[in-house]
């Protein structure tokens, strides 16, 4: 198993160049709230889920634009507003469930709505929760939203419930913000999380 050492409470810059792979760039996107700003992203697969994420984050404030076959152009301005996002999207897109950790470096309190997205069978959303708790950020369930709740964020060394990508992305997420050094042990190793 891997084990990731975040060291957070550093400003993102950088350059990384992504494979084309959906997973990769759509974590990738999920994490562009926390980036204030132009970011340009090259080798983004041209596919449905990556435009829902898009619908998402343009629905939120962000400007996002295509400028070449597999290139994209994002701005953000720092001026995100929840009240706006395009609930039809984010509904169907399991993924966006990687907002709850890069929302919460931007938010102390706020909603999303419950996703479903997946055709794969039903996946809990528990090793999120939990993982986003280490870090000092409370998720509670209602009928159809999860409310967010954001206390003082530290690094943390923590195993995670369960070894899953998307769970570990959303605990990477939450913990670049993070004062201090966060180690999650049986984070999941694969490509996507990596590349994130």
């Amino acid at each position: 198993m891997s084990n990731f050492i975040i060291n957070g409470g550093k400003k993102l810059k950088g350059t990384i160049k992504t494979n084309s792979a959906k997973n990769s760039a759509v974590a990738i996107l999920c994490a562009l709230p926390m980036i204030k700003g132009k970011t340009i992203l090259t080798d983004m697969p041209r596919i449905e889920e990556i435009n829902r994420i898009i619908e998402i984050l343009t629905s939120l404030g962000l400007e996002i634009s295509w400028i070449g076959p597999h290139t994209l152009q994002t701005v953000n301005h720092g001026k995100i507003n929840l009240n706006k996002i395009n609930k039809e999207s984010y509904e169907k897109t399991r993924a966006a469930i990687l907002l709850i950790g890069s929302l919460s470096s931007v938010f102390d309190n706020f909603s999303l709505p419950k996703i479903s997205g997946c055709k794969l069978g039903k996946r809990t959303v528990s090793p999120h929760i939990i993982a986003l708790n280490h870090l000092g950020i409370k998720v509670k369930r209602t009928n159809n939203l999860f409310h967010i709740s954001r206390g003082k964020t530290k690094g943390s060394s923590f195993t995670m419930y369960e070894s899953g990508d998307t769970a570990t992305e959303n605990a990477v997420l939450a913990a670049i913000m993070a004062k201090g050094k966060t180690k999650i042990n049986l984070a999941s190793p694969n490509y996507m999380v990596q590349d994130l």
